[in-house]
């Protein structure tokens, strides 16, 4: 298989993949894109009409957190703008 070939494949399993989102969502990937995740939970927790948990399915063993690092709202933010600019950037190619 060519390079070409990957890459159109890719691209098309991508546009399938935000088609089902923005369908799921109602809203279009740019538009995903824009929101900050707070929006999105505050969206979500509105359309449930209950708060969204969050819980780890890790097992604990002995004392203490397994998580030892909180990412804040902004470096979350910034690691999620880094992600799609990185996908951006390799659809680009």
């Amino acid at each position: 298989m060519s390079d070409d070939t990957v890459k159109t494949e890719a691209s098309d399993v991508q546009s399938a993949f935000e088609k089902i989102i923005e369908r799921t969502t109602g809203m279009t990937i740019s538009e995903l894109r824009r929101t900050p995740l707070s929006e999105l939970r505050e969206k979500a927790e509105q359309k449930r009409g209950s708060p969204i948990e969050y819980y780890s399915a890790f097992p604990l063993i002995g004392r203490g957190s397994v998580i030892r690092q909180f990412v804040t709202h902004e470096e979350c933010e910034r690691l999620l703008a880094e992600s799609i600019a990185l996908g951006e950037s390799s659809r680009a190619r």
